[in-house]
């Protein structure tokens, strides 16, 4: 988009089940999460493609922090007021019960670490096959030097999960940018009320902080400007740990 003369446009392309007569296509917990990832993306390009000139969109900014604002979306579906909005029974409209909320919360906080590492085991793997000698690299070799150094599982020989990392292709060797952005992330949701993600200031300051420069000025100018500090990784601290959290809670209600 231009400001003044073309409004931006974005559409997703998603392949969740459609439905059919004989099945509701029922979108399942990680079909949301994954929704609202990429809805992060549109809404970056939408509300960041409205300035000067069209080469400052939103995709233009530093691959470094293209994927803080997807992530970024993805925590509100671990709200339960926002959820609540929208996720109904298909066929009574009772609204998700809350303690099946909570269940669902505490699934998806266990094993973030375990989960990071995977996610840094990913990053090795795009770094290593850009970076090592073409004429000698042996993809193999280097993914399972990669697998060991970030999993506590063992190798099973045969496995070649380089060759279907879609990502080696749109991300070459950035694949990192999904670790280092979910720690700006998690500190950008921080600074919402958590008992009000839809409401108060901080949804506004996002935009105008975050979204709308687009590319227009550098990503850590925006992360400063949103947080009024430097990022750190507190937030991102509390949130690997939070399944304990969880836990702790869980076992402080039963007694």
């Amino acid at each position: 988009g231009v400001h003044g003369r073309q409004l931006p446009e974005a559409v997703l392309v998603c392949n969740f089940t459609g439905g059919t007569s004989a099945d509701p296509g029922l979108m399942q917990y990680g079909d949301v999460v994954v929704f609202l990832h990429e809805f992060g993306h549109l809404m970056h390009h939408v509300i960041g493609g409205q300035n000067a000139f069209a080469g400052e969109g939103a995709f233009l900014i530093e691959g470094d922090f293209v994927e803080a604002p997807s992530q970024m979306l993805e925590e509100f579906f671990h709200d339960y007021g926002v959820l609540s909005s929208f996720a109904r029974h298909y066929q009574t409209g009772e609204v998700l019960p809350r303690e099946l909320f909570a269940r669902m919360n505490r699934a998806d906080a266990y094993g973030r670490a375990s989960g990071q590492q995977r996610q840094l085991m990913y990053t090795s793997v795009s770094l290593d096959f850009h970076t090592l000698t073409p004429a000698t690299l042996d993809f193999d070799a280097a993914y399972r030097r990669d697998f060991e150094r970030f999993n506590s599982a063992a190798f099973i020989p045969g496995d070649h999960f380089w060759a279907s990392f879609t990502h080696l292709n749109g991300y070459s060797s950035n694949y990192y940018t999904y670790v280092l952005d979910k720690a700006i992330a998690v500190d950008f949701f921080a600074q919402f009320d958590a008992r009000n993600l839809l409401g108060g200031p901080a949804g506004m300051r996002y935009r105008q902080a975050v979204l709308a420069p687009g590319s227009t000025r550098p990503a850590a100018e925006l992360a400063r400007d949103f947080l009024g500090r430097e990022p750190n990784l507190d937030a991102y601290r509390r949130w690997m740990l939070a399944e304990f959290d969880a836990e702790a809670k869980a076992s402080s209600a039963a007694r």
